[in-house]
């Protein structure tokens, strides 16, 4: 049941299973991280073309957020056309990673000169390192948000959700980065190993999506067959048609014509209840672990 009674009235219950967001939190927990990490190590790297001063820090700081933003507002849009549009979270994850790789390995032929003051040109250099790589990061945290919202009962729960697992990556992003990446690996492998781990939260992403269906049958066939109750009427996956006489905790015992017969809980594919109500027991053809 999704609702819950309290204190005389119903309300949502937000938690449908504790595990059930856990995926997209991960995802989003680390997509925080690396994107305040990757903001240090392009500071880090616009300093060696751009003079330090507080004009160049904040137009840096500007683009990164812009970028971010309009991802989200593309993500949004997308999100009205297309409601399916988080099952596209894999390849933004990858598209992040690649872009973040060849924004890097291309800044030399998109830019010239060094101890760059004039304002428009920091931007420019940032734009060219920062742009594609921010722009997807946003698409990305708006789709994981729209995933963890169909985990979630309560919009307003998932919000919460995605922002803390968005901000405890983010306090870990940057000291990772100052402290660990940089002085151990260098800039450029830790260019190189954020864009992978971005593959690594495509990947992940990936698999929860394609273990989503089979995950939601399973549920329906474990709600189903603890619904099974005397005389209701089921169907077998070897067709066999018979009555419910009694129900153990793996198996149920039918009458099939004159045949009493017990077969496995797991091979019921359709149970009629007593009220005539039809329910299938999961998509045919698909396999069903048994309890």
């Amino acid at each position: 049941s999704t609702q819950q009674p309290v204190a005389g009235r119903v309300v949502p219950r937000v938690w449908r299973s504790p595990n059930e967001a856990l995926p997209a939190l991960l995802c989003a927990g680390v997509a925080g991280g690396l994107l305040l990490a990757l903001e240090v190590v392009w500071f880090r790297f616009l300093s060696l073309f751009v003079l330090s001063t507080t004009l160049a820090a904040s137009l840096m700081l500007a683009a990164v957020l812009a970028g971010v933003a309009g991802g989200g507002f593309l993500a949004g849009l997308w999100l009205r056309r297309q409601p399916g549009a988080p099952a596209f979270v894999p390849i933004v994850a990858f598209a992040a990673g690649a872009t973040l790789a060849g924004s890097y390995a291309s800044f030399d032929a998109w830019t010239s000169g060094t101890q760059v003051a004039d304002g428009w040109r920091v931007l420019w250099f940032t734009v060219v390192l920062t742009g594609p790589t921010s722009l997807l990061s946003g698409l990305l945290f708006t789709l994981l948000g729209q995933m963890l919202h169909r985990e979630t009962a309560s919009a307003v729960v998932a919000t919460a959700r995605l922002t803390l697992a968005n901000t405890i990556g983010a306090m870990l992003g940057p000291p990772v980065a100052t402290f660990i990446l940089l002085p151990w690996i260098g800039l450029e492998r830790t260019v190189f190993l954020l864009a992978l781990i971005y593959g690594v939260v495509g990947m992940f992403a990936l698999a929860t999506i394609q273990q989503r269906p089979q995950q939601t049958r399973q549920k329906a066939q474990d709600t189903l067959l603890k619904s099974l109750r005397k005389n209701d009427r089921v169907t077998t996956t070897s067709g066999i048609l018979g009555v419910v006489i009694s129900v153990n905790e793996r198996s149920v015992l039918i009458r099939s014509a004159d045949t009493k017969l017990e077969v496995l809980k797991s091979a019921i594919t359709e149970v009629t209840h007593a009220d005539n109500e039809s329910t299938p027991a999961a998509t045919p053809g698909t396999a069903v672990a048994q309890p």
